[in-house]
């Protein structure tokens, strides 16, 4: 127990101080960071939406989501440009999978527009914003973590994931508060409602991944981080949250 403790919390560092450099950095290095980590995710989705699938193909098609979303990155070009390379790389997720085709489309589709638009909010809104963005997201799954753990209560969705808890849910949005809170510099209200509107949809991804776990029947999506599984597992709900987050500004200005 203490031994799986002790990979899980220097996983974590390790990863958190490798995001932490890239936003700090953008650029070129937040790209290759996006790039890398839609990539892998891919490949987890892949995996899990057809066991059956050969090792070449979904590394495959793992290798071409991160050059198509460093490419896409890099270009200052028309975003039709962009999302025509998009969708002609998506095409072939459809030819090389079997299986939920489909669904892994749909979550291949959610992760490229994921990274792509977190990447967008580093170039175009600054380091705070994507600092702002991610750690709401961070907060809402360690206080829905901690909530769940403590207070218990009524399930969420028990046919989905049979561990998240109504407790665990407020308790994310409560962490997704508080990080507003400690960004006073922003507009404090509309922040606010941003983070939580920004918290409900970061849940509603991890939801989303643990569908496509249960309907694979397996626990976590890869084992490529020592005591958190795949990188799908952790980046689950930053998918939710950047697009929904995207959406927000689109209409805000």
């Amino acid at each position: 127990m203490i031994h799986e403790v002790a990979r899980r919390f220097w996983s974590a560092v390790v990863l958190g101080f490798v995001a932490a450099m890239a936003v700090y950095l953008g650029g070129v290095a937040f790209a290759l960071f996006c790039a890398v980590i839609g990539g892998v995710m891919i490949w987890e989705t892949t995996r899990l939406s057809n066991a059956a699938i050969t090792p070449f193909r979904a590394l495959s098609l793992a290798c071409m989501a991160a050059l198509v979303t460093l490419g896409t990155t890099q270009m200052n070009t028309h975003i039709g440009l962009t999302t025509s390379l998009i969708a002609l790389s998506l095409l072939l997720v459809v030819v090389f999978v079997g299986g939920q085709r489909w669904v892994c489309l749909a979550f291949s589709l959610a992760i490229l527009l994921a990274v792509q638009g977190l990447f967008s909010v580093r170039e175009n809104m600054g380091m705070l914003i994507t600092l702002w963005l991610i750690m709401t997201v961070v907060a809402t799954d360690v206080g829905g973590f901690v909530f769940g753990r403590i207070f218990g209560g009524p399930k969420l969705l028990v046919k989905i994931s049979p561990q998240k808890t109504w407790s665990g849910a407020v308790g994310g949005w409560m962490g997704a508060v508080g990080v507003s809170w400690l960004f006073q510099s922003f507009d404090v209200k509309v922040f606010l409602l941003t983070g939580i509107a920004v918290s409900v949809m970061a849940q509603c991804g991890d939801l989303a991944e643990s569908w496509l776990k249960r309907t694979a029947q397996v626990k976590d999506s890869s084992s490529l981080l020592p005591g958190h599984g795949g990188f799908l597992d952790r980046f689950d709900g930053m998918v939710g949250g950047v697009l929904i987050f995207l959406l927000i500004d689109h209409f805000i200005h």
